[in-house]
């Protein structure tokens, strides 16, 4: 039971960290980030034994998952600009010359 107890506390510092850094201590974000990463790391390797191949791998796959949105807007908004000069008139209002 206690191991247990033990297990679960180490698994929440990281999001206790991000709780304390971003509200209590107003830490840049990306700093805030970088040290619960560096703290998931330090839990799964001598809390859980977790190899370090594992945490690497883990690490290298939350980063593209988080990636992927932000290069989804980013592709979205460039073809959705270049759409707009292919377009005739796309500048003008649809509703008539309101000046």
């Amino acid at each position: 039971m206690t191991q247990e107890l033990i297990q679960l506390l180490v698994a929440f510092l990281p999001l206790v960290w991000l709780f304390a850094g971003i509200a209590a201590i107003r830490m840049p974000l990306w700093l805030v980030g970088i040290i619960a990463l560096l703290l998931a790391g330090v839990a799964a390797a001598f809390g859980f034994s977790f190899p370090p191949i594992l945490i690497a791998e883990a690490s290298l796959e939350g980063f593209l998952f988080a990636l992927f949105p932000i290069i989804h807007v980013i592709f979205g908004a460039l073809f959705v600009y270049v759409v707009q000069g292919f377009v005739p008139h796309a500048d003008k209002d649809p509703r008539g010359d309101r000046d």
